[in-house]
């Protein structure tokens, strides 16, 4: 039997409101965009300077370990970039 069948209604509840809070947190959380380069430009737009976010960064990651010793390809950072003229969201690797 599930570890849960053995609590009270009022744990059960806790848990069920924990596990939501959590997904919630993780699955609809949007990156927030705090970061500023003055070297981006908009596809749309062709203005310069946008905010962005770091989507990926392979060099927060260790390249060997888990690959049976063998290094990991680099594949660089993904952002998340916005114009702050005409707000036009797209994603660039770089």
């Amino acid at each position: 039997r599930p570890e849960e069948d053995f609590l009270d209604e009022a744990q059960r509840q806790a848990r069920a409101k924990h596990r939501q809070e959590a997904m919630s947190e993780v699955c609809l959380k949007e990156p927030s965009l705090d970061l500023f380069d003055a070297r981006l430009s908009c596809p749309r737009c062709q203005k310069t300077g946008a905010f962005y976010a770091v989507l990926r960064d392979s060099w927060a990651l260790p390249r060997a370990g888990g690959n049976m010793g063998h290094m990991r390809k680099d594949t660089g950072k993904c952002i998340l970039a916005e114009c702050p003229s005409c707000s036009e969201q797209w994603q660039q690797e770089g």
